[in-house]
Protein backbone atom coordinates (compact mmCIF):
# COMPACT_ATOMS: atom_id res chain seq x y z
CA UNK A 1 0.00 0.00 0.00
CA UNK A 2 1.27 3.22 -1.01
CA UNK A 3 0.03 6.56 0.22
CA UNK A 4 -0.25 9.01 -2.47
CA UNK A 5 -1.75 12.12 -0.60
CA UNK A 6 -2.63 13.29 2.60
CA UNK A 7 -2.69 16.62 2.86
CA UNK A 8 -6.48 17.69 4.69
CA UNK A 9 -8.36 16.29 6.58
CA UNK A 10 -9.05 13.00 3.81
CA UNK A 11 -5.89 10.36 2.60
CA UNK A 12 -6.00 9.08 -0.76
CA UNK A 13 -3.56 6.00 -1.13
CA UNK A 14 -3.35 3.69 -3.78
CA UNK A 15 -3.91 -0.27 -2.40
CA UNK A 16 -3.63 -3.66 -3.86
CA UNK A 17 -6.95 -5.53 -3.68
CA UNK A 18 -7.42 -9.10 -4.40
CA UNK A 19 -10.02 -10.93 -5.90
CA UNK A 20 -9.56 -14.64 -5.84
CA UNK A 21 -6.31 -15.36 -7.45
CA UNK A 22 -6.44 -11.50 -9.52
CA UNK A 23 -4.86 -8.43 -7.73
CA UNK A 24 -5.53 -4.98 -9.62
CA UNK A 25 -5.27 -1.58 -7.91
CA UNK A 26 -7.78 0.75 -6.46
CA UNK A 27 -7.38 4.59 -5.32
CA UNK A 28 -8.54 4.80 -1.90
CA UNK A 29 -10.36 8.14 -0.24
CA UNK A 30 -10.49 8.07 3.59
CA UNK A 31 -11.32 10.25 6.32
CA UNK A 32 -14.14 11.87 8.72
CA UNK A 33 -16.96 14.16 7.86
CA UNK A 34 -19.60 15.08 10.91
CA UNK A 35 -17.75 12.04 12.96
CA UNK A 36 -18.63 9.63 10.38
CA UNK A 37 -15.89 7.82 8.49
CA UNK A 38 -15.81 7.98 4.92
CA UNK A 39 -14.49 5.38 2.69
CA UNK A 40 -14.45 5.13 -0.90
CA UNK A 41 -12.44 3.76 -3.95
CA UNK A 42 -12.07 4.46 -7.37
CA UNK A 43 -10.72 2.77 -10.22
CA UNK A 44 -8.80 5.68 -11.35
CA UNK A 45 -6.24 8.92 -9.41
CA UNK A 46 -8.29 11.35 -11.29
CA UNK A 47 -11.38 10.21 -9.99
CA UNK A 48 -10.46 9.88 -6.59
CA UNK A 49 -8.28 13.12 -6.29
CA UNK A 50 -11.47 15.10 -7.42
CA UNK A 51 -13.83 13.23 -4.50
CA UNK A 52 -10.72 14.09 -2.43
CA UNK A 53 -11.65 17.60 -2.93
CA UNK A 54 -15.47 17.72 -2.75
CA UNK A 55 -14.91 16.08 0.79
CA UNK A 56 -12.53 18.11 2.03
CA UNK A 57 -14.31 21.32 0.78
CA UNK A 58 -17.20 19.93 2.40
CA UNK A 59 -15.61 19.28 5.50
CA UNK A 60 -14.17 22.59 5.64
CA UNK A 61 -18.23 24.02 5.11
CA UNK A 62 -19.46 21.83 7.90
CA UNK A 63 -16.77 22.46 10.52
CA UNK A 64 -17.80 26.24 9.96
CA UNK A 65 -14.35 26.95 8.01
CA UNK A 66 -15.87 29.55 5.76
CA UNK A 67 -17.33 32.87 6.38
CA UNK A 68 -18.87 35.08 4.16
CA UNK A 69 -16.59 37.32 2.60
CA UNK A 70 -17.02 40.23 0.11
CA UNK A 71 -14.80 38.33 -2.95
CA UNK A 72 -14.39 38.93 -6.62
CA UNK A 73 -13.59 35.52 -7.16
CA UNK A 74 -16.23 33.18 -8.98
CA UNK A 75 -17.87 30.57 -7.04
CA UNK A 76 -15.52 27.91 -9.19
CA UNK A 77 -12.13 29.73 -8.22
CA UNK A 78 -13.24 30.02 -4.40
CA UNK A 79 -13.85 26.11 -4.67
CA UNK A 80 -10.74 26.18 -6.40
CA UNK A 81 -8.65 28.27 -3.85
CA UNK A 82 -10.29 26.65 -0.78
CA UNK A 83 -8.61 23.04 -2.42
CA UNK A 84 -5.27 24.76 -3.21
CA UNK A 85 -5.30 25.72 0.63
CA UNK A 86 -6.14 22.20 2.13
CA UNK A 87 -3.47 20.45 -0.46
CA UNK A 88 -0.61 23.57 0.90
CA UNK A 89 -1.47 22.11 4.65
CA UNK A 90 -1.40 25.17 6.40
CA UNK A 91 1.74 26.44 3.74
CA UNK A 92 1.66 29.79 2.25
CA UNK A 93 -0.07 30.24 -0.75
CA UNK A 94 1.21 32.96 -2.54
CA UNK A 95 4.59 30.88 -1.42
CA UNK A 96 3.25 28.28 -3.71
CA UNK A 97 2.67 31.11 -6.49
CA UNK A 98 5.86 32.64 -6.66
CA UNK A 99 7.39 29.52 -6.84
CA UNK A 100 5.28 28.15 -9.96
CA UNK A 101 5.89 31.52 -11.61
CA UNK A 102 9.28 31.54 -11.01
CA UNK A 103 10.23 27.50 -12.58
CA UNK A 104 6.31 27.26 -14.98
CA UNK A 105 7.61 27.49 -18.46
CA UNK A 106 5.11 27.22 -21.21
CA UNK A 107 5.00 24.04 -22.90
CA UNK A 108 7.81 23.74 -26.30
CA UNK A 109 5.34 21.77 -28.09
CA UNK A 110 1.37 21.31 -28.39
CA UNK A 111 2.20 17.67 -30.37
CA UNK A 112 0.59 14.59 -28.67
CA UNK A 113 2.57 11.38 -27.87
CA UNK A 114 0.73 10.12 -30.54
CA UNK A 115 1.86 12.89 -33.04
CA UNK A 116 5.10 12.68 -31.89
CA UNK A 117 6.08 8.70 -31.70
CA UNK A 118 6.18 8.47 -35.21
CA UNK A 119 8.93 10.46 -36.00
CA UNK A 120 10.72 9.31 -32.75
CA UNK A 121 10.33 5.64 -34.47
CA UNK A 122 11.75 6.87 -37.61
CA UNK A 123 14.98 8.24 -36.05
CA UNK A 124 15.57 5.15 -34.18
CA UNK A 125 15.52 3.27 -37.04
CA UNK A 126 18.22 4.45 -39.01
CA UNK A 127 20.46 4.16 -35.23
CA UNK A 128 19.44 0.87 -33.92
CA UNK A 129 19.48 -2.54 -35.28
CA UNK A 130 16.35 -4.14 -36.10
CA UNK A 131 15.75 -6.42 -33.09
CA UNK A 132 15.84 -3.37 -30.61
CA UNK A 133 13.94 -1.48 -33.17
CA UNK A 134 11.51 -4.29 -32.52
CA UNK A 135 11.09 -3.67 -29.15
CA UNK A 136 10.85 0.26 -29.08
CA UNK A 137 8.30 0.03 -31.64
CA UNK A 138 5.67 -2.34 -29.36
CA UNK A 139 5.98 -0.24 -26.52
CA UNK A 140 5.64 2.95 -28.03
CA UNK A 141 2.23 1.40 -29.67
CA UNK A 142 1.25 0.17 -26.99
CA UNK A 143 2.08 3.18 -24.19
CA UNK A 144 0.13 5.30 -27.09
CA UNK A 145 -3.09 3.66 -26.31
CA UNK A 146 -3.12 4.66 -23.08
CA UNK A 147 -1.21 7.93 -22.76
CA UNK A 148 -1.37 8.92 -26.58
CA UNK A 149 -3.66 11.85 -26.60
CA UNK A 150 -1.51 13.19 -23.59
CA UNK A 151 1.56 15.95 -24.47
CA UNK A 152 4.79 15.00 -22.99
CA UNK A 153 5.23 17.72 -20.50
CA UNK A 154 1.83 16.34 -19.28
CA UNK A 155 3.00 12.58 -18.93
CA UNK A 156 3.95 12.06 -15.02
CA UNK A 157 5.91 9.84 -13.20
CA UNK A 158 2.41 8.52 -11.60
CA UNK A 159 1.16 7.88 -15.45
CA UNK A 160 4.44 6.08 -16.07
CA UNK A 161 4.24 4.24 -12.86
CA UNK A 162 0.98 3.29 -13.22
CA UNK A 163 1.26 1.73 -16.72
CA UNK A 164 3.63 -0.57 -16.04
CA UNK A 165 1.92 -1.79 -13.61
CA UNK A 166 -0.95 -2.38 -15.85
CA UNK A 167 1.28 -5.10 -18.01
CA UNK A 168 0.61 -7.68 -18.32
CA UNK A 169 0.80 -11.58 -20.46
CA UNK A 170 -1.39 -14.69 -20.31
CA UNK A 171 0.72 -17.16 -18.15
CA UNK A 172 -0.01 -21.26 -19.41
CA UNK A 173 -1.37 -22.88 -16.25
CA UNK A 174 -1.26 -26.58 -15.53
CA UNK A 175 -3.82 -28.17 -17.63
CA UNK A 176 -3.20 -25.62 -20.52
CA UNK A 177 -5.25 -23.15 -19.29
CA UNK A 178 -4.06 -19.53 -19.34
CA UNK A 179 -4.66 -17.06 -16.72
CA UNK A 180 -3.37 -12.96 -16.87
CA UNK A 181 -0.90 -12.09 -14.65
CA UNK A 182 1.65 -8.88 -14.62
CA UNK A 183 4.69 -8.75 -16.51
CA UNK A 184 8.10 -9.95 -14.26
CA UNK A 185 10.97 -7.68 -13.12
CA UNK A 186 12.84 -7.78 -16.04
CA UNK A 187 9.87 -7.17 -18.49
CA UNK A 188 9.24 -4.13 -16.02
CA UNK A 189 12.74 -3.04 -16.67
CA UNK A 190 12.84 -3.25 -20.72
CA UNK A 191 9.58 -1.69 -21.20
CA UNK A 192 10.37 1.35 -18.44
CA UNK A 193 14.13 1.60 -20.24
CA UNK A 194 12.05 2.16 -23.43
CA UNK A 195 10.01 4.70 -22.30
CA UNK A 196 13.04 6.59 -20.67
CA UNK A 197 14.85 6.54 -24.11
CA UNK A 198 11.74 8.07 -25.85
CA UNK A 199 11.38 11.13 -22.97
CA UNK A 200 14.83 11.79 -22.90
CA UNK A 201 14.21 12.53 -26.56
CA UNK A 202 11.98 14.38 -26.08
CA UNK A 203 13.88 16.62 -23.63
CA UNK A 204 17.26 16.82 -25.74
CA UNK A 205 18.03 19.61 -28.29
CA UNK A 206 16.61 20.57 -30.60
CA UNK A 207 13.37 19.47 -29.16
CA UNK A 208 13.39 20.56 -25.43
CA UNK A 209 9.76 19.47 -24.78
CA UNK A 210 10.40 19.21 -21.30
CA UNK A 211 12.42 19.74 -18.70
CA UNK A 212 13.25 16.36 -17.75
CA UNK A 213 12.14 12.43 -17.90
CA UNK A 214 9.75 11.37 -15.83
CA UNK A 215 10.88 7.88 -16.13
CA UNK A 216 13.68 8.70 -13.69
CA UNK A 217 11.14 8.35 -10.65
CA UNK A 218 9.58 5.14 -11.35
CA UNK A 219 10.95 2.08 -9.62
CA UNK A 220 13.76 -0.33 -11.28
CA UNK A 221 13.55 -3.38 -10.52
CA UNK A 222 16.87 -5.62 -9.04
CA UNK A 223 17.24 -8.95 -10.80
CA UNK A 224 18.10 -11.46 -8.86
CA UNK A 225 21.05 -13.46 -11.14
CA UNK A 226 20.50 -16.66 -12.03
CA UNK A 227 22.98 -19.43 -13.67
CA UNK A 228 22.11 -19.69 -17.05
CA UNK A 229 20.91 -23.19 -18.08
CA UNK A 230 23.50 -25.54 -19.97
CA UNK A 231 22.64 -28.89 -21.49
CA UNK A 232 24.88 -31.94 -20.15
CA UNK A 233 27.31 -33.28 -22.68
CA UNK A 234 25.33 -36.23 -23.20
CA UNK A 235 21.71 -34.44 -24.30
CA UNK A 236 24.36 -32.25 -26.54
CA UNK A 237 25.77 -35.89 -27.91
CA UNK A 238 22.04 -37.20 -28.20
CA UNK A 239 21.21 -33.70 -29.76
CA UNK A 240 23.69 -34.03 -32.62
CA UNK A 241 22.85 -37.56 -33.01
CA UNK A 242 18.95 -36.88 -34.01
CA UNK A 243 19.85 -33.78 -36.18
CA UNK A 244 22.18 -35.56 -38.54
CA UNK A 245 19.36 -37.96 -39.41
CA UNK A 246 16.40 -34.80 -38.74
CA UNK A 247 14.80 -34.19 -42.18
CA UNK A 248 17.82 -36.17 -43.65
CA UNK A 249 20.07 -34.05 -42.01
CA UNK A 250 19.37 -30.66 -43.67
CA UNK A 251 19.94 -28.81 -40.32
CA UNK A 252 22.76 -30.03 -38.90
CA UNK A 253 25.11 -26.95 -40.03
CA UNK A 254 22.35 -24.79 -38.24
CA UNK A 255 23.02 -26.75 -34.57
CA UNK A 256 27.00 -27.06 -35.27
CA UNK A 257 27.06 -23.63 -35.46
CA UNK A 258 24.64 -22.75 -32.77
CA UNK A 259 26.04 -25.12 -30.29
CA UNK A 260 29.88 -25.77 -30.89
CA UNK A 261 30.42 -21.84 -31.74
CA UNK A 262 28.33 -19.82 -30.39
CA UNK A 263 26.56 -18.21 -33.20
CA UNK A 264 23.10 -17.06 -31.98
CA UNK A 265 20.65 -18.64 -33.63
CA UNK A 266 17.43 -17.45 -33.16
CA UNK A 267 14.90 -17.85 -36.36
CA UNK A 268 13.42 -14.53 -36.14
CA UNK A 269 16.32 -12.25 -36.83
CA UNK A 270 19.43 -13.89 -35.42
CA UNK A 271 23.02 -14.59 -36.60
CA UNK A 272 22.61 -17.33 -38.32
CA UNK A 273 19.51 -16.04 -40.02
CA UNK A 274 21.08 -12.64 -41.42
CA UNK A 275 23.84 -14.71 -43.32
CA UNK A 276 21.00 -15.91 -45.72
CA UNK A 277 20.54 -12.08 -46.50
CA UNK A 278 24.39 -12.00 -47.38
CA UNK A 279 23.77 -14.46 -49.90
CA UNK A 280 27.32 -16.21 -49.86
CA UNK A 281 27.35 -18.28 -46.82
CA UNK A 282 31.47 -19.22 -47.44
CA UNK A 283 31.48 -15.53 -45.66
CA UNK A 284 30.03 -16.97 -42.40
CA UNK A 285 32.91 -20.34 -42.72
CA UNK A 286 36.33 -18.95 -43.27
CA UNK A 287 38.00 -22.30 -43.42
CA UNK A 288 41.06 -20.69 -44.78
CA UNK A 289 40.79 -19.00 -41.72
CA UNK A 290 40.26 -21.95 -39.61
CA UNK A 291 37.37 -19.49 -37.98
CA UNK A 292 33.83 -18.11 -38.33
CA UNK A 293 33.83 -14.90 -39.21
CA UNK A 294 30.77 -12.46 -38.17
CA UNK A 295 30.82 -9.54 -39.87
CA UNK A 296 29.43 -6.15 -38.16
CA UNK A 297 26.24 -6.07 -40.04
CA UNK A 298 25.49 -9.49 -39.23
CA UNK A 299 26.85 -9.26 -34.99
CA UNK A 300 24.64 -8.14 -32.42
CA UNK A 301 26.86 -6.15 -31.23
CA UNK A 302 27.83 -4.41 -34.65
CA UNK A 303 31.30 -5.11 -34.25
CA UNK A 304 33.18 -8.09 -35.98
CA UNK A 305 33.54 -11.00 -34.15
CA UNK A 306 35.67 -14.34 -35.19
CA UNK A 307 35.31 -17.96 -33.44
CA UNK A 308 38.06 -20.53 -33.51
CA UNK A 309 36.82 -23.75 -35.61
CA UNK A 310 37.37 -26.77 -33.04
CA UNK A 311 38.21 -29.59 -34.55
CA UNK A 312 35.02 -31.35 -33.45
CA UNK A 313 33.09 -28.30 -35.40
CA UNK A 314 35.40 -28.92 -38.46
CA UNK A 315 33.96 -32.44 -38.16
CA UNK A 316 30.19 -31.42 -38.15
CA UNK A 317 30.79 -28.46 -40.39
CA UNK A 318 32.75 -30.84 -43.05
CA UNK A 319 29.39 -33.76 -42.43
CA UNK A 320 26.58 -30.79 -43.13
CA UNK A 321 28.49 -29.36 -46.02
CA UNK A 322 28.92 -32.75 -47.71
CA UNK A 323 24.96 -33.45 -47.03
CA UNK A 324 23.21 -30.09 -48.31
CA UNK A 325 25.77 -26.87 -47.13
CA UNK A 326 22.85 -24.77 -46.46
CA UNK A 327 23.25 -23.12 -42.80
CA UNK A 328 19.39 -21.47 -43.67
CA UNK A 329 17.62 -23.88 -45.19
CA UNK A 330 13.71 -22.83 -46.29
CA UNK A 331 10.94 -23.34 -43.47
CA UNK A 332 14.09 -23.13 -40.85
CA UNK A 333 11.58 -21.54 -38.04
CA UNK A 334 9.69 -24.38 -38.46
CA UNK A 335 11.75 -27.32 -38.67
CA UNK A 336 14.42 -26.29 -35.85
CA UNK A 337 11.02 -25.20 -33.66
CA UNK A 338 10.00 -29.34 -33.61
CA UNK A 339 14.07 -30.16 -32.67
CA UNK A 340 13.45 -28.07 -29.69
CA UNK A 341 10.43 -28.75 -28.46
CA UNK A 342 11.43 -32.62 -28.52
CA UNK A 343 15.02 -32.06 -26.61
CA UNK A 344 12.84 -29.14 -24.32
CA UNK A 345 15.55 -26.02 -25.59
CA UNK A 346 15.01 -22.68 -24.26
CA UNK A 347 15.97 -20.08 -27.10
CA UNK A 348 19.79 -19.18 -25.91
CA UNK A 349 20.60 -22.55 -24.17
CA UNK A 350 23.28 -23.28 -27.08
CA UNK A 351 24.57 -20.36 -26.36
CA UNK A 352 24.73 -20.86 -22.86
CA UNK A 353 26.23 -24.33 -23.15
CA UNK A 354 29.07 -22.86 -25.73
CA UNK A 355 30.20 -20.63 -23.48
CA UNK A 356 30.29 -22.71 -20.61
CA UNK A 357 32.36 -25.32 -22.27
CA UNK A 358 34.43 -22.80 -23.71
CA UNK A 359 35.56 -21.53 -20.40
CA UNK A 360 35.65 -24.78 -18.73
CA UNK A 361 38.35 -26.11 -21.98
CA UNK A 362 40.73 -23.10 -22.44
CA UNK A 363 40.44 -21.71 -18.96
CA UNK A 364 40.23 -18.00 -20.64
CA UNK A 365 37.41 -15.47 -19.72
CA UNK A 366 38.88 -13.26 -22.06
CA UNK A 367 38.92 -15.63 -25.21
CA UNK A 368 35.39 -16.96 -24.25
CA UNK A 369 33.97 -12.98 -24.13
CA UNK A 370 35.64 -12.11 -27.82
CA UNK A 371 34.22 -15.21 -29.53
CA UNK A 372 31.21 -15.50 -27.51
CA UNK A 373 30.07 -11.93 -28.60
CA UNK A 374 29.91 -10.78 -24.15
CA UNK A 375 31.84 -8.47 -22.13
CA UNK A 376 34.47 -10.65 -19.66
CA UNK A 377 32.02 -9.50 -16.94
CA UNK A 378 29.00 -11.40 -17.86
CA UNK A 379 31.45 -14.51 -19.22
CA UNK A 380 32.90 -13.98 -15.38
CA UNK A 381 29.86 -13.36 -13.36
CA UNK A 382 27.26 -16.47 -15.73
CA UNK A 383 30.24 -18.69 -17.28
CA UNK A 384 33.27 -18.98 -15.15
CA UNK A 385 32.69 -22.56 -13.18
CA UNK A 386 29.87 -23.82 -14.52
CA UNK A 387 31.46 -26.90 -15.64
CA UNK A 388 34.20 -29.10 -14.73
CA UNK A 389 37.04 -29.38 -16.81
CA UNK A 390 36.41 -32.94 -17.72
CA UNK A 391 32.86 -32.25 -18.57
CA UNK A 392 34.56 -29.58 -20.98
CA UNK A 393 36.60 -31.79 -22.15
CA UNK A 394 34.11 -34.45 -23.15
CA UNK A 395 32.01 -31.58 -25.20
CA UNK A 396 34.72 -30.69 -27.35
CA UNK A 397 35.03 -34.47 -27.91
CA UNK A 398 31.62 -34.89 -29.53
CA UNK A 399 32.48 -36.00 -33.00
CA UNK A 400 30.21 -37.21 -35.85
Amino acid sequence: MATVATEGRFTLKRIEVRNGPFTYATYRVEGKLNGIRIRKNFKSRHEAAGEKQRLEIEAANTDGAIAAQNTSLTAEQLREAEAAFHRLGGRSLSLAVSHFLSTYHEPATKQTIAEIIPNFLTEKKLKVKPPTYSNFHATMKAFQLAHGAKKPHEVTSFHVDEYLRSLSFNKRLPGGKFQRVPVGPKRWNNVRSDLSVFFNWCAKAPRKWIAASPVGEVEKHKIAHRTPEILSVQRCADLMAHVTEFEEGRFLLYFSLALFAGVRPSARGGEIVKVIAQNDERKLIRSDLGVIHIPPDIAKTGRVRQITIQPNLKAWIDLATKRHGSVVPPNIEKYTAKVRTKFELSPDVLRHTFASMHVGKFHSVGQAALESGNSETIIRNNYLNVVSEAEAKAFWQIMP
